[in-house]
């Protein structure tokens, strides 16, 4: 006797029955979706109130940093304080800050419309600076009345970092700074400028240590003739790398050189590029503070240009003709024509001591004394 066929469900009831033993796609989708909007809220306002505190430090430091340099005799002064940049950045923008160094044997003094900083909150130890566009500028040298400029910068930017509760590097570019004084007798020009400064943290430094390294860069210097140059006002490059060894004591600037002249401390200058014309000068050495705190140094120099210039310190009165005529005899034998048959060059020692530079035995010039402040 053949087995009759099951009889099939119906449609209706599979998907009767399909229902009671699996949840609905469409209601875990929902779940997701929900806990991403929570977790997504959640970090929002986490972040908001980071922002927040980040901004709120910012502003308090900026602060209480000029309320230290106050305290240290500067003039410190601006209109207003403004915060903003959220979500992605920290901006402080100060509208027309003013900073004058106190009255010393060398003191400086800056102002402009407005510098805005700048910070990303997940790298709250890097400052970006930047403030282009009017400026003004005072400086005061040692024996010489204040020198007030006023003009515009194309490009005007200072990046901060700061490393163990202190700054650890500066860097600063500058281009199409255009000032002039304020009889419109003498200009302070760079076409294109980039200075840094970089602080080392080695565990147990001695005189040998490098704890600062240098590095400037310059391009189309011009100088005011108040200064009076050597060899004139236009300066076409200077580019020096430099390492300073020896830890620096913190203090009053003299004190703290002092201590870091009798400690051994040197600067070993590791690149010096000149173009002044006539004058091509490429030099490396060390560098030191003597018993008088005046510079002194020894360093090996290529110079092309050297019988021009000598000519030219002759006839601006700079040196005498009797001490012109000796340099040119008695260097002029150890002149070599330079690269592809140019001008000659001289490869020579160059000496700075007691203020009197020379090359080889030759006394060139005399230096003015430093007044530290």
């Amino acid at each position: 006797m053949s087995r009759l066929p099951r009889p099939r469900p119906s449609a209706a009831s599979r998907s009767k029955n399909a229902g009671k033993t699996s949840p609905p796609r469409k209601g875990r989708a929902l779940k997701r979706a929900a806990f991403t909007i929570v977790l997504v809220t959640c970090l929002a306002v986490l972040y908001s109130v980071y922002w927040v505190m980040m901004a709120d430090r910012t502003r308090a430091a900026f602060l209480d940093w000029a309320a230290n340099l106050r305290s240290e005799g500067y003039e410190v002064r601006f209109d207003s304080v403004g915060l903003a940049g959220f979500p992605r950045h920290i901006v402080l923008t100060v509208i027309r800050p003013v900073i004058r160094a106190p009255d010393d044997a060398i003191s400086w003094g800056w102002e402009t419309d407005r510098a805005v900083a700048n910070i990303a909150p997940w790298r709250p130890g890097h400052v970006n600076i930047d403030a282009p566009g009017n400026q003004a500028l005072v400086v005061r040298l040692p024996d010489r009345a204040p020198l007030a400029f006023r003009g515009t910068a194309g490009e005007l930017v200072a990046e901060l970092d700061f490393f163990r509760s202190g700054l650890a590097g500066v860097s600063m570019r500058v281009a199409g700074l255009d000032l002039a004084t304020a009889n419109r007798r003498g200009s302070l020009t760079i076409e294109r400028g980039q200075y840094e400064a970089s602080r080392l943290f080695p565990e147990q430094p001695d005189h040998r240590t490098p704890v600062f390294d240098l590095r400037l860069s310059t391009a189309g210097l011009g100088l005011p003739d108040a200064l009076a140059m050597p060899l004139g006002t236009r300066v076409e490059s200077l580019e020096v790398l430099a390492s300073v060894l020896g830890p620096v004591p913190e203090g009053p600037l003299r004190q703290s050189l002092e201590v870091w002249r009798d400690t051994g401390g040197t600067v070993e200058l590791r690149r010096l590029a000149l173009v002044y014309e006539p004058l091509v000068v490429g030099a490396h050495g060390t560098l030191a503070l003597d018993g008088e705190m005046q510079p002194a140094g020894n360093l090996t120099a290529r110079i092309e240009g050297f019988f021009e210039t000598v000519d030219m310190l002759r006839d601006r009165g700079l040196i005498r003709s009797r001490d012109a005529t000796t340099a040119k005899m008695v260097l002029g034998v150890l002149a070599r024509p330079g690269q592809n048959g140019g001008r000659l060059s001289l490869s020579i020692p160059v000496t700075l001591q007691d203020r009197q530079l020379f090359a080889g035995p030759v006394p060139l010039a005399r230096f003015p004394s430093i007044s530290w402040p």
